[in-house]
């Protein structure tokens, strides 16, 4: 009887084992979803900052700040999904080359950029729980246990 439940108890921990292994990679999925989106985000800002503070000094200083923080975010969890440097900088070169592509390089299309991303950023920005939050839902939903 003690064996069997020597083995119960053994098998049962394993389980836990499992099942902690599984959350701890989804929770570095959903960073390394939310640090995806951050650093579109910090692209985002750093083109609106050019394109629309050229003639706004002080809208230019504020998109730029904005810029700067999301870079930060974008950073830490990106460092908390394992991500290296040179994956992030590597990043967000691709983010830079694709919504530039999708301004123009004189900016003529940022209304494009406005559309598509000003008010996903924005909320990114202002409730970066909840955006954790449904990344981390996302990733549960496509991994159940």
């Amino acid at each position: 009887m003690i064996r069997y439940l020597l083995a119960v108890a053994t098998s049962l921990s394993l389980a836990v084992i499992d099942a902690q292994a599984a959350e701890s990679t989804n929770v570095r999925l959903a960073y390394d979803y939310m640090s995806q989106d951050m650093t579109t985000c910090t692209v985002f800002y750093m083109l609106s900052g050019k394109c629309l503070g050229k003639d706004n000094p002080e809208l230019s200083e504020q998109i730029d700040k904005a810029a700067s923080v999301m870079a930060n975010l974008a950073v830490l969890t990106g460092k908390h999904a394992g991500l290296e440097d040179s994956t992030l900088v590597a990043r967000t070169k691709i983010q830079m080359t694709m919504l530039q592509s999708q301004s123009g390089a004189d900016c003529d299309n940022i209304s494009v950029l406005l559309n598509r991303y000003g008010e996903n950023c924005k909320a990114l920005a202002s409730h970066p729980q909840a955006a954790f939050q449904r990344a981390l839902n996302k990733v549960m939903q496509a991994n159940p246990q």
